[in-house]
């Protein structure tokens, strides 16, 4: 076994550095791996599309059916007495 010696020491420690410092740059500096992937903006998230007409209908009765059959976060079967419905 080989000890290194006070001048061996700095030279690893300085190639080291370099080494380091080279792939610090290389990594700020490269461009992006894939240009077309999504990646955020400063402007944040892209605006969702306007629902459609039909996309619309369909969210106000998904509302109102959860507003006539949900209480307190349990389905209730108003048609069949009024007996809520477990999971499973």
């Amino acid at each position: 076994m080989t000890v290194a010696t006070a001048p061996q020491t700095r030279t690893v420690t300085r190639v080291a550095v370099a080494v380091l410092l080279l792939a610090m740059v290389r990594l700020a500096f490269a461009p992006p791996s894939d240009p077309t992937a999504d990646t955020p903006t400063a402007r944040g998230p892209e605006p969702r599309p306007t629902p459609t007409a039909a996309e619309a209908r369909a969210v106000a009765e998904a509302q109102a059916f959860l507003a006539a059959h949900v209480d307190d976060g349990r389905v209730v079967r108003r048609d069949e007495g009024g007996d809520t419905v477990s999971e499973g």
